[in-house]
């Protein structure tokens, strides 16, 4: 068995400490990686999992911080028999999803001004009080980075999990409204949540 990277929840938990350690030091440097869970993991490849494992792993050491990240045996693992290099195969097949090209710089700025224009109407007021779409990032632009700056819990479980359903659907339906504000020049496959809380 080939060890990918921790199970999602550990995961996130492992990252949390890094943050709060990384908020403690005051550093300059980048935070340290997100992990690749919710949407970022099913949209995802084995490899992509490792590689950003191998990143929180390179970025701990290089902040002193390794001592943050637990002994972990094989169960505290998501293993595979062999790496997968793409994405299953339910997610890109031609036949339900247009290849899409990476938007202009234009799309993207005017994207980013109309989330931020509508976003309690997209999020609803509750959601739209404690987070905001802070960046498009990725090769295509299909990360929407959302900064969260008031403690609280999303509908769907938390920022880095998704609950059994119905609530899970909260997320999907959010999701959704995301892209069905930005159609047809931008789409989004991944959301992910950047806790920076204000004080």
């Amino acid at each position: 068995m080939i060890r990918v990277c921790p199970n999602a929840s550990l995961w996130v938990n492992i990252y949390q400490r890094l943050d709060e350690a990384w908020k403690k030091l005051g550093s300059s440097e980048s935070p340290p990686p997100m992990p690749l869970v919710l949407a970022g993991w099913v949209y995802s490849s084995d490899c992509d999992k490792q590689q950003r494992w191998k990143e929180t792993l390179e970025w701990a050491s290089r902040h002193s911080l390794s001592e943050l990240i637990p002994n972990l045996s094989d169960s505290d693992y998501y293993t595979t028999d062999w790496l997968s290099t793409s994405y299953p195969e339910q997610h890109y097949r031609s036949d339900r999803y247009a290849v899409r090209t990476r938007p202009s710089q234009a799309a993207i700025k005017r994207a980013l001004e109309v989330l931020k224009r509508d976003w309690n109407l997209i999020a609803g007021e509750e959601l739209g009080g404690v987070c905001e779409p802070h960046s498009l990032t990725g090769a295509k632009a299909r990360r929407l980075l959302v900064t969260v700056f008031r403690e609280s819990s999303p509908p769907w479980g938390t920022w880095f999990s998704l609950s059994p359903k119905p609530k899970r659907e909260t997320f999907t339906s959010f999701r959704k409204r995301i892209n069905q504000t930005l159609a047809p020049d931008v789409y989004v496959d991944h959301v992910d949540f950047e806790l920076r809380y204000r004080v």
